[in-house]
């Protein structure tokens, strides 16, 4: 993490600690709701990116997780 600060910290919405790392995709769902994916962890958000699900995961039909 960077120590950099950042340039108007008062417009801060939210803070978001994970150890998902750099290689996370982001996907709005039809019902306006926000999937994140990092490899085989999985979150939604309901309110646009400000809260967020705790982690879980999902397996494909042969029962192998999706990632």
């Amino acid at each position: 993490m960077s120590n950099v600060p950042m340039t108007r910290p008062e417009e801060l919405l939210a803070v978001h600690e994970t150890g998902f790392g750099h290689s996370s995709t982001f996907v709005q769902l039809h019902d306006g709701r926000i999937l994140h994916a990092a490899g085989e962890n999985f979150t939604i958000s309901e309110d646009g990116g400000i809260t967020w699900s705790e982690p879980f995961h999902r397996d494909d039909g042969n029962g192998n997780p999706v990632g």
